[in-house]
């Protein structure tokens, strides 16, 4: 498959223990559902008319892992359920800060972070320009100390929060034929439309 300079990407997201809900808003105003526990999609309110209705940001390969197409310029939302819902918007730039509130329909950052191993936080782009395993902190507040477990797993000493560890693979960066992935032509063409 051919990679191009697409601001559109297909990406390998694998996750550890736990319920995880995949979120995709994109122009149209469609919300896209992905349960890891169902393995099946739920589609938000349609426009009458749109000839995207078939449109599938995101499709599952197995009890771990699941492959999602995107696009620079749009917001997605990664929602982790434990307990309470936590939500995470990944966006090209999108700095996600810790520990600085809620999120809101355009936010820039967030009430956790994503880390690289070092404990630096990451955004999309730093994860997308090099294939890295990062670290989701869950729940908000001061870390005092980290200590390391099993596999660089971190945790913060005074926090009761969940930690997950996700591994974000880039697959591949402009489209020839997302077939092979299970894609449907109408996901390949809305996203080809803003190829560069």
């Amino acid at each position: 498959m051919g990679i191009s300079n697409s601001r559109s990407f297909l990406a390998k997201i694998k996750f550890d223990d736990a319920d995880i809900v995949f979120f995709d808003k994109h122009p149209f105003g469609k919300n896209y559902e992905f349960r890891k526990s169902h393995i099946t999609t739920s589609h938000g309110p349609e426009k009458s008319g749109d000839a995207l209705a078939s449109y599938s940001p995101a499709r599952w390969d197995g009890p771990d892992y699941a492959y999602f197409i995107g696009h620079d310029d749009y917001t997605y939302k990664i929602q982790f359920r434990s307990g309470t819902n936590h939500s995470l918007y990944l966006g090209a730039g999108v700095k996600i800060g810790y520990p600085l509130g809620a999120f809101t329909e355009s936010n820039t950052t967030g009430s956790f972070a994503l880390f690289d191993a070092n404990l630096n936080v990451v955004t999309l782009d730093d994860i997308t320009t090099n294939n890295a395993s990062v670290y989701l902190k869950l729940n908000q507040g001061d870390f005092i100390k980290r200590q390391v477990l099993d596999d660089k797993v971190y945790t913060f000493s005074g926090q009761q929060g969940t930690l997950v560890k996700l591994n974000i693979e880039i697959v591949e960066r402009g489209f020839d034929d997302l077939a092979n992935y299970g894609f449907s032509r109408s996901a390949q063409q809305f996203l080809r439309l803003d190829s560069n």
